[in-house]
């Protein structure tokens, strides 16, 4: 920490001859300033945190730490080859039964459930993250240059450098090899539904798979030069191709033809989808922007403008288009009206811009930290007012069209465009470690560094602040119903509050950490599960102790109630499955496969 605070000090001083309007300029224009600025909020931030904790497994030299993408855990290899998973917050390390050879990637899986392990020896493995179960996919022959899980975690497609890629089951290990291609295969992708999947390479040649059915479906080779980006639209029906010649394609899967060629004098820079697929646009390095409908028709084209695009955003709905250009300016189009607006003179460098998620305004987030809403219907700018701090965080949450600002002095400020209500929230003593919308987007919950959680109720605009106790705070979401939130501590205790009375109430006992705690659909129980290899049943009503829920020979890796809250299930890494009766935990024992 000694080193951290002295390399604070050092970039403290070089930021204090550089001049002030451009320590925040964004990172085409200043790209040290903006890099030193934004090492410095790091900095800053890390020298108030506490360690939390000290993994100690290994008695070699750790040579491989990676996060889970949901931060619930940390991968880690030693250079015995040993591999380890540890739960954040609960001191549970599992060791994975085989040793592989040195990590190159490791990729998550969406539901955190497996993970896939890339090592040096061409070799592919899946593993789970609750029981350690590892599936070796070790026939390729080439270097992978990319392995990756389909989006419902069933398949694995790795592309090789001996021009060949291959299918794999995540379920049974079996992997198929698709040898259609002539050349290096430089990308491929699965569709939104996982039911297709496609490949391009250097010998300009676009193929279609078929994934259930484990074979090609369609070759697409119209094209005298090498294929560059191709993409799946939303629905799956069709792809948008780009070749080296800059000419762009659409091809329609279900009909299996060409629905749109165009040629452009520039080369094609980027291409994408409207979210609801009907608009594709075309980015081209002349700083142009072409918009297409799937029916062919051309609509609204942008073109002279004095620098680069920097980026291309789609409102919600799909009917409005932003682009940010690097001289300052914003390209605005609806496309419904084909009408399109620069806008222009803004008071400072642009930093960033989003949409609201009802799609009628828009704010820009300038480097002098001010932020203003662009009224799409009216045409306005209208100043938000705000602390004159740094900025460093900003988000939206769909669910109850709320965007969120956070200040490096932890003010914290919210906008809600269904109400078109703001409010600024302080007393906050540490940044935001994470914040989350009720599922039925009433409430938002704001969990901070400093132990505090603070709900801010999005219709009436009451804020009120769950008064934890001093314990570092670990994790804090909603129960399925949205009308209680709960907090788990390091203490090993849970806090469970309902939001319509404020009520509280403090359940505790536990002897062990906390693995996770678990809520029925109607709030009205709470299951928590513990590294002891036990779990334990209360009601959320009066934080009574229903029961434990004995029985297990090793970590419960799963547990839930049933809908009518009855009967609850667990499940653990000892290959069994029990059903227990709720209050009195009458044990049913199932001897589950290995796999399971």
């Amino acid at each position: 920490m000694n080193y951290c605070l002295a390399l604070f000090v050092a970039l403290s001083l070089i930021v204090s001859v550089i001049p002030s309007s451009s320590c925040m300029m964004s990172h085409a224009h200043y790209p040290i300033s903006a890099a030193v600025a934004s090492l410095l909020s790091t900095l800053s931030s890390i020298q108030k945190q506490q360690l939390l904790e000290v993994l100690q497994s290994y008695s070699r030299m750790v040579v491989f730490a990676q996060f889970s993408p949901d931060g619930r855990f940390i991968l880690t290899q030693s250079q015995d080859t040993t591999l380890c998973l540890w739960t954040i917050g609960t001191k549970q390390v599992l060791e994975f039964p085989q040793q592989i050879n040195l990590i190159i990637e490791v990729v998550f899986s969406t539901d955190g459930e497996l993970i896939l392990i890339q090592s040096n020896d061409l070799t592919v493995w899946v593993c789970t993250t609750q029981t350690g179960h590892m599936l070796s996919l070790k026939e390729h022959t080439g270097f992978i240059a990319r392995a990756f899980f389909s989006s419902n975690s069933k398949l694995v497609l790795t592309q090789c450098s001996d021009k060949v890629a291959w299918l794999c089951s995540t379920q049974t290990g079996r992997s198929v090899p698709l040898q259609e291609h002539t050349c290096f295969i430089t990308y491929a992708d699965f569709s939104p539904d996982n039911t297709l999947f496609l490949t391009h390479g250097t010998d300009s040649t676009v193929r279609i798979y078929n994934a259930p059915k484990q074979r090609i479906a369609g070759y697409i080779k119209d094209y005298s030069s090498p294929v560059v980006f191709t993409r799946f639209s939303p629905d799956g029906k069709i792809i948008v191709i780009q070749s080296a010649d800059a000419i762009a394609r659409l091809y329609s899967i279900e009909a299996g033809h060409q629905l749109v060629r165009q040629n452009y004098t520039s080369l094609i820079q980027s291409s994408d989808f409207s979210p609801n697929g009907k608009i594709i646009l075309v980015q081209c390095k002349d700083n142009s922007v072409h918009l297409y409908t799937e029916e062919k028709e051309r609509l609204v084209e942008s073109s002279g403008h004095m620098s680069s695009i920097a980026c291309t955003i789609f409102s919600p709905d799909g009917t409005l288009i932003l682009a940010q250009c690097d001289d300052n300016t914003l390209w605005w189009c609806n496309t419904c009206l084909n009408q399109s607006v620069v806008i222009k003179d803004h008071e400072d460098l642009i930093k960033s811009v989003d949409f609201s998620y009802d799609s009628k305004t828009f704010f820009i987030w300038y480097c002098n930290n001010r932020v203003r809403w662009y009224d799409a219907q009216t045409g306005q700018l209208e100043q938000v007012p705000h602390p004159t701090n740094t900025i460093i965080y900003t988000d939206s949450n769909p669910e109850a069209k709320i965007s969120i600002i956070q200040h490096l002095n932890n003010t914290i400020f919210l906008y809600d465009s269904t109400t078109e209500r703001s409010v600024y929230l302080e007393g906050h003593a540490s940044p935001i470690a994470y914040w989350k919308n009720s599922p039925d987007g009433t409430t938002v919950l704001i969990h901070s560094q400093d132990n505090t959680v603070r709900l801010y109720m999005t219709y009436t605009g009451k804020l009120s602040e769950l008064q934890c106790h001093g314990d570092t705070l670990t994790y804090a979401y909603f129960s399925p119903d949205g009308k209680t939130a709960v907090s788990q501590h390091y203490d090993n205790t849970v806090l469970f509050y309902v939001i319509k009375t404020a009520h509280a109430v403090l359940l505790e006992g536990h002897t062990s950490p906390l693995a996770y705690v678990n809520c029925s659909s109607d709030g009205g129980g709470i299951i928590t599960q513990c590294t002891d290899k036990t779990a334990r049943a209360y009601s959320s009503t009066t934080g009574a102790l229903l029961g434990e829920l004995p029985g297990h020979t090793a970590f419960i890796a799963y547990s839930e109630f049933s809908p009518d809250r009855r009967i609850i299930f667990t499940r653990s890494t000892d290959t069994t499955r029990r059903w227990y009766q709720n209050p009195t935990p009458e044990i049913n024992v199932d001897r589950a496969d290995s796999s399971d």
